[in-house]
């Protein structure tokens, strides 16, 4: 590991996150939900799911399908990439 770590996972999945979870927000913002773009708690993941399964439309669900489970596969790294950088720390 090297100085380089935290913003090699930065890139890795700390952007590509944020773009994904701008824009399932502003998806459910556009369906009348409620959303706070500050707090990541998993009651919006819950939500989004839910419309995710109302949405009649095909291919608005599969992007829909591709931004939420992006998000979930993308939180292994942010875990693994934690561990790396406090164990670089420490």
């Amino acid at each position: 590991m090297n100085e380089l770590t935290p913003i090699i996972w930065l890139f890795i999945c700390g952007i590509p996150s944020l773009i994904l979870w701008i824009i399932m927000l502003s998806i459910m913002d556009s369906k009348g939900e409620n959303v706070n773009y500050f707090f990541v708690t998993p009651g919006q993941y819950i939500r989004f799911w839910k419309i995710v399964k109302v949405e009649k439309q095909t291919s608005k669900r599969r992007k829909y399908l591709i931004i939420f489970w992006t998000q979930i596969a993308i939180i292994p790294i942010y875990m693994i990439g934690g561990i790396l950088i406090i164990k670089n720390i420490i």
